[in-house]
């Protein structure tokens, strides 16, 4: 059986290094069933740009999911990212350059799906 994959990734701009962190999650050897970007109150165009971009790239549109809140910090992005997935288990890894990290993970998974938070970095940090 092949789990459903649910990647939680908070998000504070940075829009050039999230392109690249979301490809490598749309790369993984183990598919991806849906990305969840929570914008944690980025103050740069992230939160214009973003939804264009989704919007215009069909593999984004049909797994990348993009939600807004005021900032309130990543652990809250990351709880709001997990309210929004079918299930989930935590795997905190940069996953970015590493095709088959989702991979191992599912297999040692009792669950059906995995989130990966990713190393980008939140206000203050």
């Amino acid at each position: 059986m092949i789990p459903s994959v649910s990647v939680i990734m908070p998000v504070y701009g940075r829009f050039n290094l999230l392109k690249h962190a979301v490809e490598s999650v749309l790369a993984q050897t183990c598919p991806v069933s849906e990305i969840i970007l929570i914008d944690d109150g980025s103050i740069d165009e992230t939160p214009q740009v973003l939804p264009r971009y989704i919007a215009e790239k069909p593999a984004w549109r049909e797994r990348v999911r993009y939600f807004y809140q005021e900032n309130q910090g990543q652990s809250v992005a990351f709880n709001n990212g997990i309210a929004r997935a079918n299930s989930w288990v935590s795997m905190e890894a940069m996953i970015s350059g590493f095709p088959g990290s989702l991979s191992g993970s599912s297999a040692r998974s009792r669950n059906t799906s995995i989130s990966a938070a990713s190393a980008l970095p939140t206000p203050g940090s």
